[in-house]
């Protein structure tokens, strides 16, 4: 690589389970920053493309069978990955790719920030009680993970959701050209 290129390395089927499809990794001088200006030190991206337009919500991210999983969600497999990474888990970005949509009544639509794709930390930690709309969903993710809201936090945290229109041809068609 490049010795001006803050990218260290790109790795593809490697990584923590789920979040194994791509893995980049930065150099901490020019690294990109994450929605808190924070250098993003390793980029693991979980792709799950499907050949029919579908939706899914905050729920999905406890359910195994969204990932296609027998016995994990992405919300299990994201504190794995955070817990595993030790010290270095700061840096680290898990994000999911997908071709599916937010439901636009899902309160994940709300946390879903369009200028970074992570997730929007005051708006679901916002003080509200387990009443409210991020209340319920603080506390199913909480007791899913088994976890209180400051381990939930950083696992939040690393999290990003990206969704796009584009078709898997047009995509590698995109990533052909970038490549040549």
């Amino acid at each position: 690589l490049d010795r001006k290129s803050p990218v260290v390395k790109v790795a593809y089927e490697t990584g923590p389970k789920s979040f194994d499809d791509i893995s980049i990794e930065h150099e901490l001088n020019g690294a990109p920053r994450d929605h808190e200006g924070n250098p993003i030190r390793r980029k693991h991206i979980q792709s799950k493309w499907h050949t029919t337009a579908g939706v899914f919500g905050y729920h999905d991210l406890i359910d195994p069978k969204f990932i296609n999983a027998e016995r994990h969600s992405l919300l299990q497999r994201a504190k794995l990955a955070r817990t595993g990474n030790g010290a270095d888990s700061d840096g680290l970005r898990l994000e999911l790719v997908t071709n599916w949509r937010l439901r636009p009544d899902d309160p994940l639509m709300k946390l879903v920030r369009k200028e970074s794709d992570a997730l929007d930390l005051s708006s679901l930690f916002d003080g509200t009680t387990e009443r409210s709309q991020m209340g319920q969903v603080r506390k199913l993710w909480r007791e899913h993970l088994g976890v209180d809201d400051d381990a939930l936090r950083p696992i939040v945290r690393a999290l990003a959701i990206a969704e796009t229109t584009e078709s898997l041809a047009s995509l590698r068609e995109r990533l052909d050209d970038r490549f040549a």
